[in-house]
C-alpha cells in the first residue's frame, strides 16, 4: 500500500494523482499548454515548499499533505487571478 512508502514519495504521488487528471481536463476544455503548465506547477509548489520541513523532520508526511493542499489552493487561485483571461476564455471544445 502507499502508506508503506517513504513520506516524500507519498507526497509526490499525491501530486501526480491530482495533476494528471487536471491536465487532461484542462486540455479537453481548450486551455493552452502554457496555462496548463502554470497550473500544474502551482499544484506542486504547495508541496515543494514544504519538502525541507519534511526532510528536516519538522513536519511528517501527513502534515505536509494537509498543508500542501491548502497551499495548492492558494497557488492555484493566484495563477487564476494572474491569468484571468485564460481562466475564463478557454471553455470551449
Amino acid at each position: 500500500s502507499s502508506s508503506d512508502l517513504p513520506g516524500g514519495v507519498r507526497v509526490m504521488l499525491m501530486g501526480i494523482y491530482m495533476t494528471v487528471p487536471m491536465v487532461v481536463w484542462m486540455r479537453y476544455r481548450g486551455h493552452a499548454w502554457r496555462y496548463i503548465a502554470e497550473m500544474g506547477a502551482a499544484m506542486y509548489a504547495g508541496f515543494v515548499v514544504l519538502f525541507p520541513a519534511l526532510w528536516l523532520e519538522m513536519l511528517d508526511a501527513t502534515r505536509v499533505l494537509v498543508y500542501g493542499h491548502v497551499l495548492m489552493l492558494i497557488f492555484m487561485l493566484l495563477v487564476m487571478l494572474w491569468r484571468v483571461e485564460a481562466s475564463v476564455d478557454a471553455h470551449h471544445h
